[in-house]
């Protein structure tokens, strides 16, 4: 299942507030690395995607004015 993107926005928030407060461990802070950037993509998907979309939408306002 995919995440939406304020799923990926908090789960990436909580990478990084670990990784500031130095709770990811040594062993663990490759994988927590990995995963935030796997998270960073889907937002940037998700951010491209409304922005197609929205584009979209008012090129059809525009075009029915």
């Amino acid at each position: 299942m995919k995440k939406t993107y304020t799923e990926a926005y908090s789960e990436l928030q909580d990478i990084v507030q670990s990784l500031e407060n130095e709770d990811t461990d040594i062993d663990s802070l490759s994988t927590s690395i990995q995963r935030a950037i796997a998270l960073i993509n889907i937002c940037n998907e998700k951010l491209a995607l409304t922005e197609q979309e929205v584009q979209a939408l008012v090129k059809q306002i525009e075009e029915q004015n």
